[in-house]
């Protein structure tokens, strides 16, 4: 395996080419400057680091336990080695070592290409060189006639024809693993998306897309965080295989449980798996906990101030839940939260395809929405079928419900960071009170934090054919380039990593569907 620290050095080189000697002397755009050389210089050392990793797992593995380079340093494993050097888990030790063996394949790969472009160039060298001997022979023939030497003189034997080596052929999933290998080394991703990114190959069907697929998630993944990337994946995954992703739901309801743990100094610790349509109900009444608790502690007339974290408020309404439930000898009048499930039209007909829960990270299944838009908690929105007016104008100032959803369908959540709807409020681009129309075209949903943010530092932003845009101000960006916002910056094109087989698949369901039951509403 080739090693190089030539990249590591350019990097060093950029980064004292900021001036950085004194981090309070730099000016904003310098420091900006700093911070992404320094983001560089990670990804040139991980990228060192990662091949290093894999020599060592290569001398550890597959050898006699004597032989073991790992073992012979005192580690059962060549992860727990790198691990306690790096002062990190075992889990991303083997993450490090993945990348190292994708690379190792890269550099492979680069010098095959390399060996047979000098193969082809030898074997054009040597064909020349038989066209031109045979040429002069020809004209040794012609010419030597006249002198009654030349005309039996015998031609030459032709030079022997190489056989050249076959071309290695990749199977669609080396040729996607190349594609994520490109990707860290031209630094575009780091090794931790990489290693998202070859889960998602190694569940993607290996098909006509995939390659299409693994390279529509490189080119969205660039600038997303990782849990965004994630949940990248995950859509791709249950767009391009419906009925994969529904066994896969089954799976998620097999694996539930609950448990609770003594620990040392008394405490307890509760911990849960769900299935993502059960975990939404509990999630939506803890957001929604939060947030009421969250704006009673800005109201000025409050006595008492609260001075409680999230994470402790969300296990007060925990307790309070559980507390209700021992002592109430009646059932609920009444639902107090509710859970958005959202599909289209034709997903709501056909039953087919994959939806979404607010509040939920991974797609759901039109199956398991179906199952869920019947209870009572759960409020099922149907997309692209007859609704209310959406547009009020001036008449009202607050965004109604419809319009919410409406805004929830096309943002996703917070256009800006993709919190939660449930952390959103809807607010006026144009502002009410100067005029502004509570309309579609003129609202955007953002959480608090956002919109405070964006507000104080002199962001604008807009709604343009119908996707949100933020534009950052000249001391962040000189150009003030749009960045994308919504739905568009944080998920997949549905029509790019679907196959016509499952488009056919679910059109075919809605025929049987609507001839089993001559209705089609759910």
């Amino acid at each position: 395996m080739t090693f190089s620290v030539a990249g590591v050095e350019q990097a060093v080189r950029r980064v004292r080419a900021t001036g950085a000697d004194d981090l309070s002397s730099l000016a904003a755009p310098r420091l900006r400057e700093l911070l992404d050389e320094m983001a560089a210089l990670r990804k040139e050392t991980e990228l060192s680091a990662a091949r290093v990793a894999a020599e060592i797992a290569s001398r550890s593995e597959g050898v006699a336990p004597s032989e073991s380079f790992a073992r012979r340093q005192g580690h059962r494993s060549a992860e727990a080695l790198i691990a306690s050097v790096e002062s990190t888990s075992n889990a991303a030790a083997a993450r490090l070592i993945e990348i190292g063996r994708l690379l190792a394949e890269e550099d492979a790969r680069e010098a095959e290409q390399e060996r047979l472009a000098r193969e082809a160039e030898r074997q054009a060298a040597e064909e020349e060189e038989r066209a031109r001997r045979a040429r002069e022979a020809a004209l040794r023939g012609a010419g030597g006639g006249g002198g009654g030497g030349g005309e039996g003189m015998p031609l030459p034997l032709p030079l022997p024809t190489p056989t050249p080596r076959p071309v290695p052929v990749l199977t669609l999933r080396q040729q996607a693993r190349s594609l994520v290998g490109a990707a860290v080394r031209e630094g575009s991703i780091t090794g931790d998306v990489a290693s998202v990114v070859l889960d998602l190959i190694g569940e993607l069907p290996e098909d006509e897309l995939l390659l299409q697929r693994v390279e529509h998630v490189l080119r969205r993944a660039r600038g997303l965080r990782l849990h965004s990337v994630r949940k990248l994946c995950w859509q791709v995954i249950a767009l391009a295989d419906p009925q994969g992703w529904v066994e896969r739901e089954k799976s998620q309801y097999e694996c539930r449980r609950a448990d609770l743990r003594d620990n040392a100094d008394g405490t307890v610790t509760l911990t849960a798996v769900l299935p993502p349509v059960d975990a939404a109900r509990i999630k939506a009444v803890l957001d929604a906990g939060v947030r009421r608790l969250m704006a009673a502690r800005r109201d000025p007339g409050q006595l008492l101030s609260d001075e409680r974290t999230a994470p402790q408020m969300r296990a007060d309404l925990l307790v309070g839940v559980f507390s209700h439930m021992a002592g109430c000898d009646q059932p609920a009048t009444g639902v107090k939260t509710t859970v958005v499930v959202r599909m289209t039209i034709d997903q709501l007909r056909e039953g087919a395809g994959v939806g979404e829960i607010d509040g939920v990270n991974q797609p759901v299944s039109v199956e398991e929405l179906r199952k869920a838009a019947v209870d009572s908690s759960y409020l099922p929105v149907v997309l692209g079928g007859s609704s209310r007016p959406l547009d009020v104008g001036r008449a009202e100032r607050a965004f109604t419900s419809a319009q919410r959803h409406a805004l929830v369908e096309r943002d996703g959540g917070c256009s800006w960071c993709n919190a939660p709807p449930s952390w959103c409020d809807a607010h006026h681009l144009d502002p009410w009170s100067r005029g502004g129309r509570t309309d579609l075209s003129n609202g955007l949903l953002l959480c608090r934090a956002c919109h405070t943010r964006l507000h104080d530092n002199h962001w604008q932003i807009r709604v343009r054919a119908g996707r949100p845009e933020f534009i950052p101000p000249a001391d962040v960006d000189r150009l003030r380039r749009p960045v994308p916002g919504g739905r568009a910056r944080f998920e997949v094109e549905r029509d790019v990593v679907m196959s016509e087989d499952t488009r056919t698949e679910e059109r075919d369901e809605s025929g049987r569907l609507r001839s089993a039951s001559g209705n089609a509403a759910a």
